[in-house]
């Protein structure tokens, strides 16, 4: 639910693009005589090895992602061939394209779908993707080219499916990640990470929580209220999964994402390097652009 308008072929090789590992589609005997992990991915909606799935699909895991520094869907896009970031009004007004294929700026059904978990994230009439961060991720799946057949309207393009963790049972874990930084002439960045796995049953039940929240300073100089660094955005995410395992042979899984997401003004540059204004600045008036979604999910299995 939308609400406040807001991943070829090879011998089984891993290849590395832009510093972050992308999974390749091979052959599975040549991978493992070469001692690599089997990559499953469920590009078809259905867990299989990425050899046997005849679609080039990308697929990045959570460790790569976290290694890389990758935090959302923006930089992982930039890691994918031919896919590319299109337009962006601000976070939650964001585009992407794959293999050339886009919509409008602003109106019109996207052309990429988006999959947070088996949720299709979707806005009539807009192509805006999800806002979404990307700690205790699984993995990433970039499905390149039409897949309208499995994920309907809006792939014409291709899917990009994010792709969290399973509660796990009999397990107490837990993650914290803490980060800072700062931008030229203006406030720090900062962002918090909190990761929880609680078994609630033996054998039964589990579940696994995120919450995040991320600061980034404006750097933009607001030219009709005479800011400077007038586009700060703050983000907070939170995700749930419960996981029951019912019988031996019969499990069900509930989910829960929420993110607010509230730039102070909206990413439209006017100059992208004034020296007048310092750098770069934005003359338009139509303001903040806030976003928000609450999601729901249930599976089984």
């Amino acid at each position: 639910m939308q609400k406040n308008t807001k991943l070829a072929r090879g011998a089984g090789t891993v290849c590395a693009i832009a510093g972050a590992f992308v999974a390749t589609s091979g052959n599975a005997l040549a991978a493992e005589e070469a001692g690599l992990e089997a990559i499953v991915v469920t590009a078809q909606r259905r867990a299989e090895p990425i050899e046997k799935v005849p679609q080039a699909v990308q697929a990045i895991s959570g460790t790569d992602l976290t290694r890389e520094g990758v935090t959302n869907l923006a930089q992982t896009i930039a890691l994918i061939p031919s896919a590319t970031a299109g337009a962006t009004i601000g976070p939650g007004m964001s585009t992407f394209q794959i293999r050339g294929v886009t919509t409008g700026e602003t109106d019109g059904d996207p052309t990429v779908g988006y999959y947070l978990d088996n949720f299709a994230f979707s806005m009539p009439g807009r192509p805006y993707a999800p806002v979404a961060d990307f700690y205790d991720m699984q993995r990433v799946e970039v499905l390149r080219g039409p897949s309208g057949t499995l994920y309907g309207l809006g792939s014409l393009g291709g899917t990009i499916k994010v792709i969290t963790n399973d509660p796990v049972l009999n397990k107490y874990e837990a993650s914290v990640r803490l980060t800072g930084g700062q931008t030229a002439n203006a406030n720090g960045n900062y962002s918090g990470d909190l990761m929880f796995n609680l078994p609630l049953m033996t054998d039964r039940v589990s579940l696994r929580g995120v919450v995040s929240y991320r600061h980034t300073s404006g750097y933009a100089y607001i030219i009709p209220s005479n800011q400077p660094n007038g586009n700060p955005v703050d983000d907070w995410t939170a995700r749930m999964k419960l996981l029951a395992k019912v019988t031996d042979d019969l499990s069900v899984t509930l989910g829960y994402w929420h993110n607010t997401t509230h730039p102070k003004y909206s990413d439209r540059i006017t100059y992208p390097d004034n020296p007048q204004y310092g750098g770069p600045a934005v003359d338009q008036t139509f303001g903040e652009a806030p976003s928000k979604y609450d999601i729901g999910t249930l599976d089984v299995w």
